[in-house]
């Protein structure tokens, strides 16, 4: 009966594991081996038999550009930094095409602190990725000037319109007080002081 629960529960996480797009692995420092889920491998185009337990062997599937800050991300582990991974780079399909993943693992650790594994998934991001291009390609298009505050006040996102229209390079707004673009007194209010202006919604467009 367990080894039946056993094999059925396999069988629900491979069936969900390729639903969402989505593999395990385990790198083991002890035995300097790595273990991917062959339906991970099957995101990358490659069959199981394929990709073999080096870590070398996976790590040549990680885009040349990417490699330098996942292998900064694993060292700080190794190092004994942080207990966390996480990075998002482009991985190479077997038909040359890149994909974009978001990988997260944990570190285990022995007594001594050394590390023992890191264990961890990566979700193929790809289709994330290209919609949230499309949406920028769309707003630096755009005639109109565009720009994106948070609930704080905050500037979260402008377009090149919105720097043409103010004068201030992308850079200096983010992050800033959105009242930074409001002249010092507004027309119409009670007071004409911009301290009293308060903004109800998200996203706002000027003409």
């Amino acid at each position: 009966h367990a080894e039946t629960a056993l094999r059925e529960s396999a069988q629900r996480y491979r069936l969900a594991s390729t639903a969402g797009s989505v593999g395990v692995w385990d790198w083991s420092f002890d035995t300097g081996e790595l273990y991917i889920d062959p339906g991970l491998k099957a995101l990358l185009g490659f069959e199981d038999s394929e990709i073999s337990s080096r870590p070398e062997d996976w790590g040549s599937r990680i885009h040349p550009v990417d490699l330098p800050l996942s292998a900064a991300r694993v060292q700080a582990c190794i190092d004994g930094e942080t207990d966390v991974y996480e990075v998002e780079h482009r991985m190479l399909h077997k038909d040359g095409s890149a994909r974009w993943f978001l990988s997260r693992g944990s570190a285990i650790r022995g007594e001594n602190g050394a590390l023992r594994r890191l264990v961890g998934t990566k979700v193929d991001i790809t289709e994330r990725k290209r919609s949230a291009d499309q949406f920028r390609l769309a707003l630096e298009a755009t005639t109109t000037g565009m720009l994106m505050v948070s609930r704080t006040g905050r500037i979260v996102l402008v377009n090149a319109h919105i720097e043409r229209l103010f004068g201030h390079r992308r850079e200096e707004l983010i992050n800033a007080p959105v009242d930074r673009l409001l002249p010092e007194r507004i027309p119409g209010t009670d007071s004409g002081d911009r301290r009293g202006f308060r903004w109800d919604a998200d996203v706002f467009a000027t003409p």
